[in-house]
């Protein structure tokens, strides 16, 4: 307090100066001088006491203690959205994705040019060295049909023409010795069964003809009335022995055919 108590001395000084007129001062009061609690805030001048004139300790024990935290206000309203920043560099190639799904299937192509049978050879070895697109050659000695892509010959496979009109009945001959009469065999009936199958200009097809129940294919064949040129690239008995497949081919560029094939069956 000694600071303090210089200044308030300096202010009673100032006092007795302001008192005695004219009278110089003698000499500075000290603090030793003055009694305590003589001196009130009133005798004071206020601002001529700095914080710096006051000690620490006696500045905390003025401190009060510290009020509880308030609430926390509203949340404010939200700022303007900043401008965009300049794009960022590409990143790197991800991974491979799985493969899609299947697409749709696309629209029917164009009718191609068609094959146009120009004539027959003994061997493939046999065949031209170029032709139109479409020119077919049937190879005689494997019955084979080969068709000019525009690039190479094709071996389409086996090819079979129409069943040809039924011969005349050729005469009867000498009556021979009879035989020796043989022991009865098992009932076997043979009997033929048909199917329709219809082909428009240069279309191809399979066709199937079935035996009856418990019967056993054992050849068949196809008949049409037409001008136009049909063959049956492939024809086998089916898989389970009881019918006949046949895979026709109409050469023909304008006309359509239909027919029956057929299949011979046992049992």
């Amino acid at each position: 307090m000694r600071r303090t108590v210089l200044l308030i001395a300096g202010a009673v000084s100032a006092l007795a100066v302001t008192a005695a007129g004219t009278a110089g001062v003698q000499a500075l009061i000290t603090g030793a001088q003055i009694k305590d609690g003589t001196i009130e805030s009133r005798d004071i001048k206020n601002g001529t006491i700095a914080r710096a004139d006051i000690r620490a300790a006696t500045l905390a024990s003025l401190r009060g203690t510290r009020g509880h935290a308030g609430a926390q206000g509203p949340a404010g309203a939200v700022g303007p959205q900043g401008a965009a920043g300049p794009q960022g560099a590409a990143g790197p190639l991800g991974p491979q994705g799985p493969q899609g799904a299947t697409g749709p299937q696309g629209a029917k192509g164009d009718p191609g040019a068609g094959v146009h049978v120009t004539g027959s050879v003994a061997t493939a070895a046999d065949l031209p060295a170029t032709a139109n697109e479409g020119d077919a050659y049937i190879v005689t000695s494997t019955g084979h049909l080969h068709v000019w892509d525009g690039a190479a010959f094709v071996d389409t496979g086996l090819v079979q023409g129409p069943v040809g009109p039924q011969g005349a009945t050729g005469p009867a001959g000498p009556t021979g010795p009879q035989g020796p009469i043989g022991p009865t065999g098992p009932s076997v009936s043979v009997t033929v069964h048909t199917a329709p199958f219809s082909l428009v200009a240069n279309d191809s097809d399979l066709f199937t003809v079935q035996c009856g129940p418990g019967q056993k294919a054992v050849s068949g064949g196809f008949t049409y009335l037409s001008n136009a040129l049909v063959l049956a690239s492939d024809t086998v008995p089916t898989a389970d022995g009881n019918g006949w497949e046949l895979f026709l081919v109409n050469f023909d560029d304008t006309i359509d055919v239909s027919g029956t094939v057929q299949v011979v069956c046992l049992g």
